[in-house]
């Protein structure tokens, strides 16, 4: 795993959740689809904190804010179809050495499939692009990344893809 990879992971998975500002996961039942298939919808909104080094000149960027969190679920008997939506939109910070403020623009998609039949699946897709905006002189870091891990036979079998893995510098 690369250092920014690694940085950005921390970022995201070094997360404290807080109480849920939205209302309660309520099911839904789905028009024009089996009875039998239920959706579930969840918004939750928490505290995230961490940092990630801005390649493109050197600044580690200590990053704090809201992040916003959309969770779905589908339950179709023996398939179950979860997309996590998440927008950093409010995560900012300051850059060291230079002192230039950032802000974090990113959306990142998660799409989980799992197969519960005679045979055991579970396909995770993550899309994830970020931008880290200066709001100074100092160049933006874009990275973009699809990535799709896939799980056979209760595991007998682990797949991991790296359909992109890009960073470039802008600006």
């Amino acid at each position: 795993m690369s250092r920014r990879h690694a940085a950005l992971t921390g970022l995201f998975f070094l997360i404290a959740c807080d109480t849920p500002a939205a209302p309660r996961a309520r099911e839904l039942r789905v028009p024009r689809l089996n009875a039998d298939v239920v959706t579930t919808r969840g918004n939750v909104f928490f505290d995230a904190d961490g940092s990630l080094e801005n390649t493109c000149n050197g600044d580690v960027v200590n990053l704090v804010g809201r992040v916003h969190q959309v969770f779905t679920e589908m339950n179709a008997g023996d398939t179950i179809h979860i997309v996590l939506h998440t927008n950093f939109a409010g995560v900012k910070g300051y850059g060291v050495p230079s002192g230039v403020r950032y802000h974090v623009s990113d959306a990142e998609t998660e799409r989980t499939v799992v197969t519960m039949g005679t045979e055991f699946t579970f396909e995770d897709t993550i899309h994830f692009s970020l931008l880290l905006v200066s709001e100074g002189s100092e160049p933006n870091l874009i990275w973009d990344l699809t990535e799709i891990t896939r799980i056979d036979d209760n595991g007998a079998t682990v797949t991991v893809t790296d359909l992109k893995n890009s960073v470039r510098c802008a600006g």
